[in-house]
């Protein structure tokens, strides 16, 4: 049985077996005996056993002993989960069945993100992360199989200038005698000006083999990286329909993702209810004027604020998600103030009345260290006590 499908089945059978055990619990604790001492099922007067039960009582011992079977099987079936979650989480080389592998045309967004993921793993084993299998049912080997035979992943014995680390390369060029200061992308020009392929080859210290994309699976993924979802055509469908400010259809579509999760995210948020109050849309005037570098991408920048928010994510990843997006060298600094301030726009937390953003351009630029401000005193009684009043209105 495919993988996927056994998770599954297990997953019908808890959901079976939890329902019988409360249907048996709930017979278990009726009230065991009336007013004048008879047990209320055999209608005996008759002493109490060692759990305050009916001694003589036939039916009360068959509901005690359907709830110990009941919750046996459960334990059961907890150990059968346990080693086929880990079974499909874990990859390993000689589990690759690529002959049968399926042919396929193209690539859904689920795969796409895992192909990405892919990039630099080991060829011989590793354990997936969590989210894979929890949330989207990936078996990895089989997967991994698909990949390859559909020309999307090899394995290789050289690493791409690109995927390996910071320490890897100044090796590369300390044994080229070449200068080893400088950010990662100026050690990869300088490696790709002095060495030609076969010298990188030679003084790259891999001892083990690694999936590389081809360039097939390169040219899928082009322009299409996520940084929220797991899903690269979901997040990309999502930021369409915002920046198009077709919000509701936007939501409508983050309930149908995560209801197609094994576990959704969020505690008591009900995927099934696609209505929602938004306190920032694309048109929405915003309280404070953008930096100058940001005045052109106003729209963006709205938009990513507010996928941000619908995923319940926070600034960080805003600030990823817009980087990552839109390509160009924005001061981080500034991108922190700005995500810091729409985030909460977005979840309809009102900013102070002395909140002022128009001059942090100048400031950053004039001065790193920036005097106090509205971000330096988030965490005061007093707008902790305005997030209390208006955290419950927004529903992550």
């Amino acid at each position: 049985m495919n993988i996927i499908k056994k998770l599954k089945t297990i997953f019908d059978s808890f959901i079976d077996k939890s329902e019988s055990l409360t249907m048996a619990q709930t017979k278990e604790n009726k009230n065991t005996f009336d007013k004048n001492g008879h047990c209320i099922r055999c209608n005996k007067l008759s002493s109490l056993d060692e759990f305050g039960y009916c001694s003589d009582c036939a039916a009360i011992k068959k509901a005690i002993e359907t709830i110990t079977s009941i919750e046996h099987r459960i334990a059961k079936d907890t150990d059968y989960l346990y080693q086929t979650v880990k079974e499909a989480n874990t990859y390993n080389y000689s589990k690759l069945d690529i002959e049968n592998a399926e042919l396929i045309s193209n690539l859904n967004g689920v795969e796409k993100k895992f192909l990405e993921y892919m990039e630099a793993k080991p060829a011989n084993s590793f354990e997936l992360a969590g989210y894979w299998i929890y949330e989207h049912f990936i078996d990895c080997n089989y997967l991994i199989s698909k990949l390859i035979k559909n020309g999307y992943l090899e394995i290789s014995e050289y690493k791409s200038l690109s995927i390996m680390t910071t320490d890897e390369l100044k090796n590369i060029l300390k044994k080229a005698n070449l200068k080893i200061v400088g950010t990662k992308k100026e050690l990869i020009q300088r490696i790709e000006e002095n060495l030609n392929e076969d010298e990188i080859k030679s003084m790259s210290e891999n001892k083990e083999k690694f999936f590389v994309l081809t360039a097939k699976g390169k040219n899928i993924l082009q322009g299409e990286k996520t940084v929220i979802a797991k899903d690269i055509d979901f997040e990309k469908n999502c930021y369409n329909l915002i920046l198009n400010n077709r919000l509701d259809e936007a939501y409508k579509l983050v309930c149908e993702y995560e209801n197609s999760k094994l576990t959704p995210r969020g505690i008591n948020c009900d995927w099934n209810n696609t209505k929602k109050t938004f306190h920032l849309y694309i048109d929405t005037e915003l309280p404070f004027k953008l930096p100058k570098c940001l005045e052109k991408y106003e729209k963006e920048v709205k938009a990513t604020a507010i996928y941000t928010q619908m995923m319940g994510a926070g600034e960080k990843k805003a600030k990823s998600f817009f980087v990552n997006h839109y390509k160009i060298d924005f001061d981080k600094e500034i991108l922190d103030k700005v995500f810091h301030a729409l985030c909460f726009v977005a979840m309809g937390v009102e900013l102070p009345e002395d909140f002022n953003i128009e001059n942090i351009e100048e400031k950053i630029e004039a001065d790193k260290n920036l005097p106090k401000s509205y971000f330096e005193n988030l965490s005061t009684e007093k707008f902790i006590e305005q997030l209390k009043k208006r955290v419950t209105k927004c529903r992550l």
